[in-house]
């Protein structure tokens, strides 16, 4: 019989009946080829006594197809020694159901190698004990890949050895399940490598517990990316030590969710590098505790970006101290915005430099209060730029001081609008020098008063060019003494606008000089009434 059997073609062989099949004998079986044993269907292979399955060879185990494991039976499978179980291929392993798993004694198991492991779906995974699974190995561990990770259970999870747990690899670790996650003791999760930390997700970091973060080295805390930062609940991020914290890098602080800013305390917010700090965005700085703010070092404040300092709070201004506030610098005050400045104390202005005092951008001058700017040291004045005068708002020009307007320079005399001449009291008008009187666009002449008009001495009067005299209205002509018109060069009275010849007197005109009376354009006299016409007429004889 036997030298029938192996000499049966595959196909032969398969055509054999199941009853067949249970009538070979050991012999029979034995002289099966690995061609042969291959060729036999799930229910061949049931077909055969467990005394025939237990004296296949390796090389025939290991020849049955996918479709004949799965044929095996749990008695069958039962009588596989250590030496038979390790012979099976993967893709044979891949075919074990998970009753068949399950049925496996612990010395199967055991027997079971690392790629055969490998080989293992979630659900042969799943189909594990718990005891199983404490009885592989670091490489068995290993070799589960990251789909099939989700079969261990909770109690598997937990059951798992520092040895085993620290074998696992970065893509198993990442396959965890949140439920997985949570039931790591603090003495699994300290085992974990800071690789293995590394791996987590948001949603695993936040199934770590506050006893679990509070027990990750410096090297773990680093390790966490800056997308998983956000798993960190706000008791988790408040218990974090001080060394802790100072290990973050500056990508983790960046993703701080300003709910985790929030919970921050003084003692952290100071531990923070200056390069930290400046990791800090807009939205980030404004949660800081006015406590956290006040507390930040002068260092500190100065490595704020300006795209921090620029979600500053009024409050947080408010809270910041002269040292603080002078170690902004420049660059930072730059960013202010009105209301930031606006914030700001006398005191705080006070102690800026005149650089920063440079730097206020023209849309935040509008911040500065009458009793800042009054505050203004003549050293800060002169520093203002041309577009910051312009920026200021007539209550701001009100309050400036005589000595504060005689420092302005020529170019920032020039800056001024109409409605901010208009703003300068009598006395700062008065105390112009000559050259500031030229410097005064003719807009800006416009907007003289009478009063301010009347105050103005004949040598200033004098100083004035054509273009500003142009700008007289008849009111400011009006205004004019005698002693004023005859500062007016000949260029100047030929200037006055025809619309304002109205504002000349018949004294004014009674009293022009020879020179003057002929520098009287044609159109300006044609614009005088006939009182006016009379007094030049008078003034011609006189002379």
């Amino acid at each position: 019989m036997t030298s029938i059997i192996s000499s049966l073609t595959a196909n032969q062989i398969r055509s054999l009946s199941t009853t067949v099949i249970a009538s070979l004998t050991t012999n029979d079986v034995v002289a099966l080829n690995s061609t042969q044993v291959k060729t036999l269907s799930s229910a061949q292979i049931a077909a055969l006594r467990t005394d025939d399955i237990a004296i296949l060879t390796t090389g025939q185990i290991s020849a049955i197809s996918v479709s004949g494991i799965k044929g095996l039976s749990l008695s069958q499978l039962a009588v596989l020694d250590a030496t038979r179980i390790a012979s099976l291929g993967t893709a044979q392993v891949t075919a074990l159901s998970t009753n068949q798993i399950e049925d496996l004694d612990s010395s199967q198991i055991e027997a079971l190698t690392s790629s055969q492991f490998g080989a293992f779906g979630s659900a042969q995974v799943a189909a594990l004990s718990t005891a199983d699974i404490a009885e592989l190995s670091t490489a068995d561990i290993a070799a589960i890949t990251p789909t099939a990770m989700s079969g261990l259970s909770t109690d598997d999870v937990a059951a798992l050895s520092t040895g085993q747990l620290a074998a696992l690899k970065t893509g198993q670790i990442a396959a965890l399940k949140t439920s997985q996650v949570k039931v790591l003791t603090t003495l699994q999760i300290t085992t974990l490598t800071a690789a293995q930390i590394g791996a987590f997700s948001s949603v695993q970091v936040a199934a770590l517990t506050t006893a679990d973060i509070a027990e990750l080295t410096t090297a773990d805390i680093a390790a966490i990316t800056s997308t998983a930062m956000s798993g960190l609940s706000a008791a988790n991020v408040a218990a974090l030590s001080t060394g802790q914290f100072a290990a973050l890098k500056t990508g983790q602080i960046a993703a701080l969710k300003t709910s985790q800013v929030k919970v921050l305390t003084t003692l952290q917010v100071t531990s923070l590098t200056t390069a930290q700090i400046g990791a800090f965005g807009s939205a980030q700085v404004a949660v800081l505790t006015t406590d956290n703010i006040a507390a930040l070092s002068t260092s500190q404040i100065s490595a704020l970006s300006s795209r921090s300092v620029a979600g500053l709070t009024t409050a947080q201004i408010d809270t910041l101290s002269s040292s603080q506030i002078e170690a902004l610098g420049s660059a930072l005050v730059g960013v202010l915005g009105s209301a930031q400045i606006a914030a700001l104390t006398t005191a705080d202005i006070a102690e800026l430099s005149t650089t920063s005092i440079a730097a206020i951008t023209s849309a935040a001058m509008s911040g500065l209060s009458a009793a800042n700017i009054a505050a203004l040291s003549t050293g800060q004045v002169a520093v203002l730029k041309t577009g910051q005068i312009a920026a200021l708002k007539t209550s701001q020009v009100k309050v400036l001081t005589t000595l504060q307007v005689t420092t302005l320079t020529t170019a920032q005399i020039g800056a001024f609008g109409s409605a901010q001449v208009a703003a300068l009291t009598t006395d700062n008008i008065a105390a112009l020098s000559t050259s500031q009187i030229a410097a005064l666009s003719s807009r800006s002449v416009a907007g003289l008063t009478t009063a301010q008009i009347d105050t103005l001495s004949s040598s200033q009067i004098g100083a004035f060019g054509t273009a500003q005299v142009r700008a007289f209205g008849s009111a400011q002509v009006a205004a004019l003494t005698t002693a004023d018109i005859a500062e007016l060069s000949t260029a100047n009275i030929a200037a006055i606008n025809r619309t304002a010849l109205s504002g000349l007197s018949t004294t004014d005109i009674a009293n022009l000089k020879s020179d003057q009376l002929l520098a009287i354009t044609t159109a300006q006299l044609q614009a005088l009434d006939s009182g006016q016409v009379g007094a030049i007429i008078a003034a011609y004889h006189a002379v």
